[in-house]
């Protein structure tokens, strides 16, 4: 009986009634994280480094309502030339070997993934994502909408969990993209040593009631 409380204890500060969670909310921007994994590839896959980049600015609009789907999005926006790569904690946040490229690779990297040759980050500022539907399913918030990368968009779903912290209530996900779909060739040394074609990203963000 004690375990029996115990449990539902535990699962009543977890979940609430969805009704709880309606209305619009504010990102608590300090505590999400958006991270970005990229993997190694090519012949001398072995020569090269996986990477993390993050976002240096972006932006995030929530708004749900259990009841009326239409009502409810989620809206998040990031700067393309504010991406930055392989600081310590991107590195971390994309749980790859913290020994990274040095300093100068790095610039280099930063320096190609924002040109015109990869992200084009002055013809495209923007990366944007935006729900057209979503459902909430248990502790699973299911997210369905457009992505926009390069100027190229697709559309998405992205399953996610959702848990609640105090007055905050916390999604985390993941979804993995491929770079050609959205106009990019992945970066190439020689042919041989390259960025996987594949990118996967997560993501946690806090949203809180608005005031």
């Amino acid at each position: 009986m004690i375990q029996l409380v115990a449990i539902a204890i535990a699962l009543a500060g977890f979940w609430t009634p969805p009704q709880q969670l309606t209305g619009a909310y504010d990102v608590d921007y300090e505590r999400s994280t958006i991270v970005a994994k990229l993997k190694k590839g090519g012949l001398l896959r072995f020569l090269a480094h996986e990477h993390g980049v993050v976002p240096g600015e972006w932006s995030a609009e929530v708004v749900f309502d259990p009841g009326d789907s239409r009502r409810s999005r989620i809206v998040v926006q990031i700067e393309a030339a504010s991406l930055i790569i392989d600081t310590p904690a991107a590195r971390e946040l994309a749980a790859v070997d913290p020994d990274g490229p040095n300093d100068e690779d790095l610039a280099k990297i930063r320096a190609k993934m924002l040109s015109d040759e990869q992200l084009d980050v002055v013809a495209f500022p923007a990366i944007r994502f935006e729900t057209t539907r979503l459902r909430l399913v248990d502790d699973r918030l299911e997210l369905y909408g457009e992505l926009t990368i390069h100027g190229v968009t697709r559309e998405v779903d992205v399953e996610t969990q959702l848990r609640l912290e105090g007055d905050a209530w916390v999604v985390r996900g993941s979804l993995t993209i491929e770079q050609k779909d959205f106009g990019i060739e992945p970066v190439s040394i020689g042919g041989v040593v390259k960025v996987a074609n594949a990118i996967e990203i997560t993501f946690e963000i806090y949203a809180v009631p608005s005031r």
